[in-house]
């Protein structure tokens, strides 16, 4: 029976083989190779303003891969794997070469499977680097074959202009990359184009600024109270709305789908969602751009007796989950950070210790793992841990001279902040990339394929590419990497 959730990956990925008729069979000495399909490392439209990045910001360094050469999972096929080992096998056998069995056919077969489905390969390196490598032969070829699939291949950085007159204090990136939004330092708010054609600021004391997560619509909130929405492309609209609520709004996001506010009432897709008094007495607030209207829906969406109360800090940053269109509860009672499943009972994903101070929480670009950034006795430490369903209970620790970082979907790479330095560690490889810059990093961010290096008077963009996003088969892309 597949009962851990590496093991139920293993199958849905080899099943998943099966089902599309990928049988990854060796090529004929007189067939034309397949023409890979290229990542965003060829930026699209947005990147393609940048100019060069010419001292601002240098290419990689340390950009040390393993021999191509060398043999790989290019002998095993996967109807190979099929036929040695079948879904019962294979699955639990994953666990067995993370406790140590050195079978180099498994691990090809591992590696075979991991070049074509991002969720799969994250979850089997996660296990690997939480499980420790100590018991795993990292000569055997099938072994090298799948930590390669685990890579990022960086560009040359480019450097996109700020609007004149504007000191950033952050910035994010739209879903297309087409525009980007800031907090400024004299407290406004703006957004404007990556080609430079458009631009917009409001003088307003503006936070938990937030774009919607396939569309480019940027929501934040003022003055405690005024919920801002703003749609840039075409003739841009910015319509604000007073929240029916005495105490400040928090963390507005929008419903992915129908949202279901109690037993009789529910809220269409597109409907904006923010918590009122989030640290005191919490009540959800739902409004509807559509016609205005504002409704309410309980904040503590955890139905579990032992969760009495839930508080939402400010620690959090952005609690809401893209994945799942939910978001995170802090229970004080333990000190346990959850998440609601459809049946009610939390899902908890960490219980923050006794005498740490939670610091911010930054979620990866498609919330398959979050960063809990702590204080634990007066130095930062992030906590690296999964973001789904089937979450397990364990995560690695990065040590931090600041809070800046951000968290690739692999779940293994990492971005962070050492002075002038922005540095991205693979941690299951510990391949290492750095980007020297002029002026202080005021934020890292991931979107799109692309690292953007945030300072006062300009951004670095450094596009990259995952070193295994498709299959080497024919239409065998995996819906994740089309996302």
């Amino acid at each position: 029976m597949i009962s851990t959730p590496t093991q139920r990956w293993i199958a849905i990925g080899l099943l998943a083989v099966a089902l599309t008729g990928c049988s990854f069979l060796s090529k004929a000495p007189s067939e034309e190779p397949v023409a890979p399909v290229q990542e965003p490392s060829d930026p699209p439209e947005p990147s393609e303003q940048p100019t060069p990045g010419s001292g601002d910001g240098e290419g990689p360094a340390g950009d040390e891969r393993p021999p191509d050469d060398e043999p790989a999972a290019e002998e095993v096929t996967m109807l190979d794997c099929l036929r040695r080992f079948g879904l019962s096998e294979l699955a639990p056998g994953v666990d067995e070469l993370i406790r140590g069995l050195p079978d180099d056919g498994m691990w090809q077969c591992v590696a075979r499977t991991a070049r074509f489905d991002r969720n799969y390969r994250a979850w089997v390196a996660h296990e690997v680097l939480v499980s420790g490598v100590d018991h795993i032969d990292a000569s055997l070829p099938g072994y090298r074959a799948f930590v390669r699939t685990t890579e990022l291949h960086f560009a040359e950085p480019q450097t996109l202009p700020v609007p004149e007159g504007w000191t950033l204090q952050d910035a994010l990136p739209s879903p297309s990359g087409r525009y980007l939004a800031a907090r400024l330092a004299d407290g406004g708010v703006g957004w404007w184009a990556a080609d430079g054609r458009a631009q917009e600021r409001y003088d307003v004391d503006g936070y938990d600024l937030v774009w919607h997560p396939e569309e480019d619509q940027l929501a934040f909130i003022s003055d405690g109270r005024r919920l801002h929405l703003v749609r840039p492309a075409g003739p841009a609209v910015h319509q604000v709305y007073e929240a029916p609520a005495e105490a400040p709004i928090r963390f507005p996001y929008w419903a992915l789908e129908t949202w279901y506010a109690g037993y009789n009432e529910s809220y269409p897709p597109g409907t904006l969602l923010v918590l009122a008094d989030p640290e005191g007495e919490p009540e959800g607030l739902a409004l509807r751009p559509d016609n205005g209207r504002w409704g309410r829906f309980p904040a503590k969406r955890i139905f579990d007796p032992v969760a009495r109360a839930v508080r939402f800090p400010s620690w959090l940053t952005q609690p809401w989950s893209t994945l799942f269109g939910e978001y995170l509860h802090l229970v004080p009672d333990g000190g346990w950070l959850a998440y609601p499943n459809p049946g009610g009972s939390p899902y908890t994903f960490y219980q923050v210790p006794d005498g740490v101070e939670p610091v911010t929480l930054t979620w990866s670009p498609n919330a398959r793992f979050f960063a809990l950034v702590e204080r634990r006795d007066g130095q930062l430490i992030a906590q690296v841990l999964r973001g789904s369903h089937d979450y397990t209970g364990r995560q690695y620790a990065v040590p931090l001279e600041n809070a800046h970082i951000a968290v690739w979907d692999d779940g293994v790479t990492v971005f962070t902040v050492t002075g002038a330095t922005v540095r991205a560690k693979n941690h299951l490889t510990g391949t290492e990339h750095a980007w020297q810059v002029e002026g202080e990093v005021k934020a890292i961010r991931l979107g799109g394929f692309r690292l953007y290096i945030v300072l006062e008077d300009r951004i670095i963009v450094v596009p990259f590419s995952e070193a295994a996003s498709l299959s080497e088969a024919p239409r065998a892309e995996h819906p994740a990497d089309a996302a």
